[in-house]
């Protein structure tokens, strides 16, 4: 029997798993934000802007997993740097996303993606009317203007509105 290594290898994948984790660079007390490939390798960093192609979300906080992550708990802290789980954004999979606090208020059914709060997501449309830039999720859940937190979606293949996209 071949070493599971070389039947891996066989197929060209290197990791098959849904989450891989890598260093985040910013702090986030909470899981669902969102990242991209950041410019360092094994590293990823938040979207920031409308037309950045995510890569995943994490699935914890950046609270260090140390006998010093209790009192950083306690303080609510969270750190940059921290070796954390990435979910691939999978075409169909359900995921909780953090969405920004400042933004309109969301209908179900409406196209999520991208936005300049750092990890964020918030309301795209294929009309600009919202936006342009990048679509990767659809809301499952309403949420009011300005509540932000997170939004219940499902995963849709990425979707490209405006000029200088791919």
């Amino acid at each position: 029997m071949a070493a599971p290594e070389a039947t891996i290898a066989a197929y060209g994948l290197e990791n098959p798993a849904q989450a891989i984790a890598y260093t985040i660079v910013e702090a986030y007390t909470q899981p669902g934000y969102v990242v991209k490939v950041y410019t360092t390798a094994n590293q990823m960093t938040g979207i920031s802007a409308l037309t950045d192609i995510p890569d995943g979300y994490i699935i914890k906080s950046t609270v260090p997993a140390t006998a010093q992550a209790i009192v950083n708990l306690v303080e609510g802290s969270a750190l940059p740097g921290q070796f954390i789980g990435v979910q691939a954004l999978i075409p169909g999979q359900i995921a909780y996303l953090q969405i920004a606090a400042a933004t309109a208020t969301v209908a179900i059914g409406d196209l999520l993606g991208p936005t300049t709060t750092q990890g964020c997501v918030a309301p795209r449309s294929a009309t600009g009317a919202r936006g342009a830039g990048v679509a990767f999720a659809k809301a499952l859940e309403a949420v009011t203007a300005g509540t932000g937190g997170t939004i219940k979606c499902r995963i849709i293949a990425p979707m490209y509105f405006g000029a200088g996209l791919p």
